[in-house]
């Protein structure tokens, strides 16, 4: 049983040992998108969502469309078989990047341009969804532009939030919050904030510049998530949470106030799932 697999141009191998040409755009640059999908008993959780996202992202960063689900499925359906993920938990991450940088410098090459190679890459490991409690810095060195069509994109530059949880790590801390330049709390480094104040559970606005996650997204559509203009600061009863596809975190702290447990993170997270 293998326990991370690759594919890429038609072969499945290790992540170890399969290449990508160095001088591809979303090494050189990050300029490439991708997708973190949940698998359960063999099948992707909310696939559709994910791809809908993916390809919503390529077009708003001026890219070629990444495969679609017909494309897809027998690829993902072959590494689901090839991981033993048909009874178990596991992830796949899609990769889209903008391929080939003939010659030097960010400047793009017409999409017509033969040369000019778009990659797609999948990677596909077992896990577990995680419902740890944890505690939270918000960060002082980084905070989400909100005017920026990045924040809409789940790009591979994560420089941002590693340096974020980095600095919360330093100082104790198990992740790290972002601030928005609106002043206003956003997101966590890789997951979507709620917070559940005066029984409502509320999520940051779109404004701020959080990402828009897949499981906030199905929150929203079932009326169980409300947007709201959050402070960073936690009323007295606030009980807070990030989510994302791989798990749902209660906070016990931000910064150095303590926050009230959410007792049932699992059970929101599962009626995420089951939100179509």
């Amino acid at each position: 049983m293998n326990q991370k697999l690759g594919w890429i141009d038609g072969h499945w191998g290790s992540p170890k040992e399969l290449k990508i040409p160095i001088h591809d755009r979303g090494i050189n640059f990050s300029d490439g998108i991708f997708e973190t999908i949940f698998v359960e008993n063999g099948k992707p959780q909310l696939l559709i969502a994910h791809l809908t996202r993916w390809h919503k992202n390529a077009e708003i960063l001026g890219m070629t469309l990444p495969p679609n689900i017909e494309i897809l499925s027998p690829i993902l359906s072959e590494g689901i078989e090839k991981c033993a993920l048909d009874k178990g938990c596991g992830s796949i991450r899609l990769n889209w990047s903008r391929g080939h940088n003939i010659n030097r410098g960010i400047d793009i090459r017409q999409p017509n341009d033969e040369k000019s190679l778009y990659i797609f890459w999948i990677e596909i490991s077992h896990i577990e969804p995680s419902f740890q409690a944890i505690a939270t810095l918000i960060s002082k060195s980084e905070k989400r532009n909100a005017e920026s069509v990045i924040s809409q994109c789940k790009t591979f530059n994560y420089i941002q939030s590693i340096q974020a949880r980095r600095e919360a790590k330093l100082a104790g801390f198990d992740d790290a919050l972002l601030m928005s330049t609106t002043d206003e709390i956003c997101c966590g480094t890789t997951a979507n904030i709620i917070v559940k104040r005066n029984k409502e559970l509320l999520t940051p606005r779109l404004q701020s510049g959080c990402l828009p996650g897949i499981m906030r997204a199905q929150g929203l559509k079932k009326g169980i998530f409300k947007e709201a203009k959050l402070s960073p600061q936690p009323q007295a009863e606030d009980e807070w949470l990030l989510i994302n596809s791989l798990g749902c975190h209660p906070i016990t702290k931000v910064n150095q106030t303590s926050t009230r447990l959410f007792p049932n993170p699992r059970d929101l997270w599962k009626s995420l799932l089951l939100a179509n």
